[in-house]
């Protein structure tokens, strides 16, 4: 047994390393030809690579589909690409948009960008197809949005081969990040949602030119992580976008995630107002404003900090609601709730199961936890984010994250304050648009990926953090131990690829059942998930009573006036202190 699973697993590695090798030999071509492929825009030349299994992929690279967007465009919604004639060379790697360097401390950055090109000059994409012949049907396609929350990514970090594979043209786009993505000034001299529209515009490209390379323009979806799901559900909102997908993956984000928008009451205008400052600019009007910023460099608007809200994951750049006509006529939550989303889609959406714990990584010892006397002084800082109920809305989240037979166990109070930032950013508004999706009659279907590889470059304590399932579905060896995956994570790999790509061919992850277990949809009535892990599992009702407790409580709380000698019911009629404690809590056991 210890010999052929020893034998397997060095087979595994070294087919792993094979296609390694061959998806990083940018230039290779078949029978010694490149591949030509005639757009809308002029022709382009890509080339052909061999993979391990016989597959033979056509890869598109750096593929411009609108104008620069520098000089008198910068802060314009995109703009067409003019037509070129001579063949476009698509066999490298177009630059990444400008984003914080890793020295400003602002977000998110990942260090592997700091080997390749960046620039304002940014907008193109990349096209990962399966060879065809004229006779075979035209593909699936999906669309892929990189998060990075508004300020970082490229879509050169993620390779779409592995999903390709599975007979489904891949195209990863970039789109504006930062300031020069998301400045506005709240009226028409900039409004802002700049890197939404590039996204709209890749979509647009998609419709025009995607049958050249095999897929259909009438089978698209568009999925993201992160920030990228969060604009992946903002397009499901958005009247502009609705013609140009069929079908959404929303993965650790969404459209009702505190930090998907910068909204009306986070006050954009000071942040508008902190850049003009640190920029020289006057802000006696929009226009000179606007006009002001565009003799500066992008370097200079690009890395500037203005600080952020508190719900913000870094700083104040990110989607506006721009009104009738924009892109976002009205706040996300006000939207999903009047049933203003796109109907003719199906959905898929789902977390990790330990989305935060990073966020507790530079706490002293808290691999061994942390104690509750740390929890609530954490707590009591994060309420200061309300303007309204702060006493209410602090004892019931302590209430609804305390487990009180283990109440000063330091690996149970670290771990309910992981799920506690968890819920807030992620779960807890995935869960609200699954709700209002499949209650508007949307199909829709709910995961929670728990799988952590063994050995994992992430320490025990952590989980399955924020984006650990990234590298199940793209070409990321260096996110594994050794640069390379076990037998067991290239099993959940192909499981995953195998679920996102059946979903974009045929709007179910499971068509026939995988290692026996067919994915549930979601309705409100069951609630129904599947776990990702090994096995796969199906399940209902995951951790219900915390998501009513911050999309039905804590949201009523937050927007519920207060009186000096008592709180306020919803009806407007003044209650008791201790009253209204007793209703939440009443509240909270018969969610359970």
């Amino acid at each position: 047994m210890f010999d052929g699973d020893m034998a397997l697993n060095v087979d595994t590695l070294f087919r792993w390393h094979v296609l390694q090798i061959l998806l990083v030999i940018c230039c290779m071509v078949i029978n010694g030809q490149a591949v030509d492929v005639s757009t809308t825009l002029g022709p382009i030349r890509g080339f052909a690579t061999a993979l391990d299994d016989g597959t033979v992929l056509n890869t598109f690279l750096g593929v411009p589909f609108a104008a620069a967007p520098t000089g008198n465009l910068r802060f314009r919604p995109t703009q067409p690409h003019e037509a070129w004639t001579d063949v476009y060379d698509a066999t490298r790697f177009g630059p990444a948009c400008l984003q914080y360097p890793a020295t400003s401390g602002a977000g998110s950055y990942d260090p592997s960008l700091n080997d390749i090109d960046v620039s304002e000059d940014c907008l193109n994409l990349n096209v990962y197809a399966p060879q065809m012949s004229d006779d075979d049907p035209l593909l699936p396609v999906m669309l892929y949005i990189h998060g990075g929350a508004h300020l970082n990514g490229a879509n050169k970090l993620h390779d779409g081969s592995l999903l390709a594979q599975k007979d489904v043209v891949v195209v990863i786009t970039n789109y504006r990040l930062g300031a020069l993505g998301f400045f506005s000034t709240g009226d028409s001299s900039a409004p802002g949602n700049y890197g939404l529209l590039d996204q709209l515009e890749a979509m647009k490209w998609v419709r025009a030119n995607i049958r050249a390379f095999g897929g259909s323009p009438d089978r698209v979806t568009i999925f993201g992580e992160s920030s990228g799901a969060a604009s992946t559900s903002l397009h499901l909102l958005s009247p502009l976008s609705r013609d140009y997908f069929q079908q959404a993956i929303l993965q650790s984000g969404a459209s009702t995630s505190p930090w998907a928008v910068l909204l009306p009451e986070y006050e954009p205008r000071k942040y508008t107002e902190e850049l003009a400052k640190q920029m020289g600019c006057s802000t006696q009007s929009s226009q000179e404003l606007v006009d002001c910023l565009r003799e500066k460099t992008a370097e200079e608007v690009g890395s500037a900090d203005v600080g952020k809200p508190p719900a913000m994951l870094t700083v104040a750049w990110a989607p506006v609601v721009d009104g009738p006509g924009g892109f976002l006529p009205a706040r996300p939550w006000d939207l999903v709730d009047r049933g203003q989303f796109n109907k003719r889609v199906r959905l898929m959406a789902g977390c990790t199961t330990d989305e935060r714990s990073g966020d507790l990584a530079s706490i002293p010892g808290v691999e061994n936890g942390v104690s509750r006397d740390l929890v609530i002084d954490l707590l009591v800082d994060f309420v200061e984010r309300y303007p309204r109920n702060k006493g209410f809305i602090s004892d019931a989240l302590l209430h609804g994250y305390t487990d009180y037979e283990a109440i000063d166990d330091p690996v149970t109070n670290r771990d309910n304050y992981i799920q506690f930032l968890s819920d807030y950013r992620y779960v807890a508004p995935v869960e609200k648009v699954l709700l209002t999706m499949s209650a508007g009659g949307v199909a829709t279907y709910k995961y929670s990926f728990g799988y952590q590889p063994i050995p994992d470059t992430y320490p025990e304590w952590r989980g399955v953090p924020h984006a650990a399932e990234l590298r199940f579905l793209f070409n990321m060896p260096s996110r594994f131990v050794n640069g390379a995956p076990t037998a067991a994570d290239l099993d959940i790999a192909d499981k995953m690829i195998t679920m996102w790509t059946n979903f974009a061919r045929t709007g179910n992850p499971t068509p026939s059942p995988i290692d026996g277990v067919t994915w549930q949809p979601f309705t409100n009535e069951t609630r129904a998930h599947l776990m990702i892990d090994s096995p796969l599992t199906n399940g209902q009702f995951l951790q219900t009573r915390r998501m009513e407790l911050w999309n039905d409580v804590i949201r009523n709380m937050a927007e519920t006036d207060t009186c000096d000698n008592g709180g306020v019911a919803s009806n407007g009629n003044t209650v008791s202190v201790v009253s209204a404690m007793v209703m939440i809590v009443s509240i909270l056991l018969l969610a359970t």
